[in-house]
């Protein structure tokens, strides 16, 4: 009787992570829905060192201001986190041009998508950054962006509203 209770554990046990491995195969994925939209020019990562920074939000208009960001990395927190981000390369922007925009995001699923909108209100002075995030299948995976676009420069006196949507 020990041996017949014993392999329908193992029947079971074998059965269930048959089930657990193949959950998140058989999910839907996001990343047709990961699109920009508006005045974006572009989107890229700077990085992973880029992650551990003081704020959820940048507004990067000068190489000052991107040297300041910079610096952040060089902080000790970061450097003994992640070792490697010791010496990383240094992007070139034209900044007279164009404004780097970034708003950290996280989500859980199998698949997870970022959707980027920068519009402009023209009325009020403000470019506004809005990010949809999709959430695909039941798995507890979690993915991170900083979400990092390329847009027009921000002219003098406009300010930049920052907003996440869960979808």
């Amino acid at each position: 009787m020990a041996y017949f209770n014993k392999q329908i554990l193992l029947f079971i046990i074998f059965f269930t992570t048959l089930i657990l491995i193949n959950a998140c195969k058989k999910t839907e994925t996001c990343h047709e829905k990961e699109i920009n939209t508006g005045i974006i020019e572009d989107n890229f990562e700077l990085g992973k060192c880029f992650y551990f920074l003081d704020s959820p939000t940048y507004v990067i208009n000068t190489l000052k201001d991107y040297q300041n960001l910079v610096s952040q990395i060089d902080s000790v927190y970061i450097v003994n986190i992640m070792p490697d981000c010791e010496n990383f390369e240094l992007y070139s922007f034209d900044y007279s041009n164009i404004t780097l925009l970034a708003q950290y995001a996280e989500g859980n699923g199998c698949s997870v998508a970022f959707q980027r909108n920068v519009s402009i209100d023209e009325t009020s002075k403000q470019y506004i950054y809005t990010i949809n995030i999709y959430e695909c299948g039941d798995c507890n995976i979690k993915e991170v962006s900083m979400n990092w676009v390329q847009v027009p420069k921000l002219p003098d006196g406009y300010i930049v509203r920052f907003k996440l949507v869960n979808n």
